[in-house]
């Protein structure tokens, strides 16, 4: 698996799992067919990587991802683009999937799950986070702070109170 940037300045990673599948595939993605013979098998190939990632980069760096993307489709190339926010966060798997969830308090901002399901529920945020020095005085006291302390760290702006 190996990653590249494309033109428009997006990631593409190459995914030849079976090399000596997808070797000529994708050297005729990109219009490299010379290094089909001139590196046959997977031993010239680990020998001559240098050379061939950086005739991939010079290939790659010329092409957005849409250019890239048909090229690569048209002879059945394995790829994935790296996925920006935006796409992340519409991807249908990932909204399927509940790895996103909504925010208790802001229904449009969408938060990572955790990784884990129980009972085949997807997770979800009861509640929100304490607000900026929501629990401050609270915690100094329990650590043994006075309120004199507190008032004069307030004015020092050292800790904080919603």
């Amino acid at each position: 698996m190996h990653q590249y940037r494309t033109a428009d300045g997006r990631w593409v990673s190459l995914m030849m799992i079976d090399e000596g599948r997808y070797w000529e595939q994708a050297c005729r993605a990109l219009g490299l067919d010379d290094l089909i013979a001139r590196f046959p098998d997977p031993t010239s190939r680990r020998a001559g990587w240098p050379v061939i990632h950086e005739r991939i980069n010079a290939v790659i760096t010329t092409l957005d991802h849409t250019e890239l993307d048909a090229k690569l489709r048209a002879q059945g190339c394995i790829f994935s683009f790296f996925a920006t926010p935006t796409e992340v966060v519409a991807d249908p798997a990932v909204v399927e999937n509940g790895y996103l969830m909504a925010h208790p308090e802001h229904p449009d901002v969408r938060l990572a799950a955790a990784p884990v399901q129980f009972d085949d529920e997807l997770p979800s945020a009861r509640r929100a986070g304490p607000a900026l020095g929501q629990h401050s005085r609270e915690v100094l006291t329990e650590l043994g702070y006075g309120e004199a302390d507190i008032l004069r760290l307030l004015d020092d702006k050292v800790i904080a109170e919603p």
